[in-house]
């Protein structure tokens, strides 16, 4: 099935082919019993009278007298796909004939009416043929249908009034009408048109609907992508300012142990001096108590034992060694103290504890931020266009003659994304394809050459030596190298400690974006794997990058040019921290993309402003090269053939042209 009929006929719950298609409002569609399943999952409460949409949420309200039960029969038939259903299946020969339908019969159609644009069977077509009202209409095999365009086997409803073709569009009314209706009920409207008219009329307008549309898409996306880069940053934040908070507990932790170390040692310095005095004090006493004791018992054993001469002598010494002993004691005990150490509370530190409430004040700063374009009126737009046109003129001295070619293949399932781009030496050009995990090879002539199917999806291409190429797959965490020849191999596999994206080689080194890691930056990486550095550079302690998504040498390998989508910006960068410049236009939003010159000039892509920037070596704006005016719609990356002489560039699935890639052929003057 072709994936531009997917979005028309698939269910927004199940994913298969619509049965009984109904649509909301917001016109998404969905199988009847689908929907009728979904109200009744999620609308618990019989008295309520509104429903979200499961995929978009805008809310939808039945009006009182219609009971929850009977909300999917509310809703209007989708009828455009049902009748692109009944086309798809005509041109598949999946179809009964209408006629038995109606008699509530069942028969495989044969052949189709041409007239009355029905499928018949093969006895139905006998009694069409019969008939004096249908005799004359023509009859042909389905099997002819196939090569049909599917447009000429839709069913147009006919006029419920009176059964016949709507053949007109009656502007001031907004309505279709039939031959009868124009001249009876409309014969007075001065602008009925045939509906072949009106509608060429309105595909031309319908060209400025859809850029708005695509607009308002990219600035969806842009939303998105903010409000979730917002949640990280939210993460990211939350997680440094616990670390801040723990820091300043860790300071304060810090402090009290330094002091309370130094009032212990000051405590065991006190202790120890007056420990000393102690046992200066104990040893004196103890000798006092051991000789007292001594002259105590030699005094009893004389008195018991000794003669009275020898009695006498001792009693005498014993008496003088005493007095001593007196004066001892006295002079130990008249200064003597008992030490209690004690301990008070610093002043200051007891009015903090007193004092303190919170560790800090925690606040919430918001700041408006601009990133989309093109808000306005539907109706608006053109004039807008049209000016913005005219100045853009002035800045472009010439035009540009544009060529392109489809990079979709006959085993793609899904419309191609092409994320990266990179062009070998020999005019081989080598793309990722995001959409359908491929990559793909065309020849100078841009036609396919080979593809190789990726278990998972790439994002970013480069160079890495003759016909070698490193791609990075993001949701593994790696890079992959592959060699290019008649076949694809891969030969190796590097993994990074990030989600890798957008990458670049040079002197035998890596540097790849990681714009969803906790600090977003730019890693460098040797051939084998080992880090080399981190590019993190800071502004008032806050990450110079936001949403780093491309990469780029230049060609001498010692300054690397990053795409910040995000902040719209490009830095020049040398080293970790150093930059050398940092690029900014008021014309260039979301900048993805870009490619260097051999003179180390480069261009870049504004997705979000559908144009292409040439930018010389020293960060000073040259020209506008290319805009939504050259078909530029939501540009993703870009490349240069090898000779410098074109500049390829691939399209974002919002630019509804995904699968095509254009070329602008660059004049020799000014580049």
């Amino acid at each position: 099935m072709d994936t531009e009929l997917k979005p028309l006929i698939h269910c927004g719950l199940c994913k298969t082919t619509l049965k009984d298609p109904r649509n909301l409002p917001c016109l998404h569609t969905f199988c009847r019993s689908c929907i009728d399943d979904d109200i009744r999952k999620r609308n618990k409460s019989e008295t309520s009278r509104t429903f979200y949409c499961p995929i978009c949420s805008r809310v939808t309200k039945f009006p009182n007298d219609v009971t929850m039960k009977h909300w999917g029969e509310h809703l209007p038939k989708n009828k455009l796909a049902s009748n692109v259903i009944d086309g798809y299946n005509l041109k598949t020969g999946k179809v009964n004939c209408k006629p038995c339908n109606r008699k509530q019969k069942s028969a495989p159609a044969t052949q189709w009416c041409i007239k009355c644009k029905e499928p018949l069977c093969d006895a139905c077509v006998e009694s069409h043929s019969s008939f004096k009202t249908t005799m004359g209409h023509e009859i042909t095999d389905l099997e002819k249908l196939k090569n049909q365009p599917l447009k000429e086997l839709l069913i147009p409803p006919p006029c419920e009034e009176h059964q016949e073709d709507l053949d007109h569009y009656c502007y001031d009314h907004k309505e279709f009408v039939c031959n009868s209706c124009k001249a009876s009920t409309h014969r007075s409207c001065k602008s009925v048109f045939l509906v072949s008219v009106h509608a060429e009329r309105i595909r031309n307008d319908s060209k400025t609907l859809a850029h708005s549309l695509g607009q308002h898409e990219r600035n969806a996306k842009i939303l998105l992508e903010n409000r979730e880069s917002e949640k990280e940053m939210l993460e990211v934040t939350k997680s440094k300012l616990k670390e801040q908070i723990m820091s300043v507990r860790g300071k304060i932790n810090d402090i009290l142990t330094k002091y309370e170390n130094q009032s212990l040692k000051e405590l065991d310095d006190i202790c120890l001096k007056e420990k000393q005095v102690l046992d200066t004090d104990v040893q004196g006493v103890q000798g006092i108590y051991n000789t007292s004791h001594n002259m105590h018992s030699v005094l009893k054993a004389a008195s018991k034992h000794a003669n009275d001469v020898h009695f006498i002598q001792w009693q005498n010494k014993i008496e003088k060694e005493a007095q001593m002993l007196n004066d001892m004691i006295f002079d130990i005990h008249e200064p003597l103290t008992s030490s209690r150490v004690t301990f008070t509370i610093n002043d200051d530190l007891e009015k903090i504890t007193k004092s303190l409430r919170n560790l800090g004040d925690l606040s919430i700063k918001k700041e408006n931020v601009n990133l989309v374009t093109g808000l306005g009126k539907v109706q608006e737009l053109m004039q807008e266009n049209k000016n913005e046109y005219q100045d853009n003129v002035s800045m472009l001295s010439y035009q540009l003659p544009l060529q392109q070619f489809s990079v979709e293949t006959k085993t793609d399932e899904h419309a191609s994304f092409i994320t990266g781009m990179v062009m070998l030496p020999n005019n081989i050009l080598v793309c990722a394809d995001k959409n359908n995990s491929k990559l793909k090879v065309f020849d100078a002539d841009f036609q396919i050459q080979n593809e190789h199917e990726l278990e998972f999806s790439p994002f970013d291409v480069t160079i890495v030596g003759k016909n070698k190429v490193a791609a990075t797959i993001p949701s593994q965490s790696v890079i992959s190298i592959f060699s290019i020849g008649s076949s694809i191999q891969l030969k190796k596999t590097i993994a990074t400690k990030d989600s890798c994206y957008g990458i670049a080689h040079s002197n035998k080194r890596f540097a790849y974006t990681c714009p969803f890691a906790k600090d977003t930056c730019v890693k460098m990486i040797t051939d084998n794997g080992e880090a080399i550095m981190t590019i993190c550079p800071e502004v008032n302690f806050q990450s110079l990058f936001l949403r780093p998504w491309y990469v780029k040498f230049d060609n001498s390998g010692s300054h690397l040019y990053v795409s910040d989508c995000h902040r719209a910006q490009i830095y020049c960068c040398v080293g970790t921290t150093l930059r050398r410049f940092v690029y900014s236009h008021d014309r260039l939003n979301a900048p993805r993309g870009l490619v260097m010159r051999k003179n180390d000039d480069f261009f870049v892509v504004g997705w979000g402003s559908d144009n292409i920037h040439f930018i010389d070596h020293n960060g000073r704006f040259i020209r506008e090269v290319v805009n939504r005016w050259n078909g530029s719609f939501s540009p993703q990356t870009v490349c240069l053939t090898s000779n410098e002489d074109s500049l390829i560039v691939s399209l974002d699935p919002t630019s509804c042209n995904s699968n095509t890639l254009l070329v602008f052929e660059l004049p020799e003057e000014g580049f």
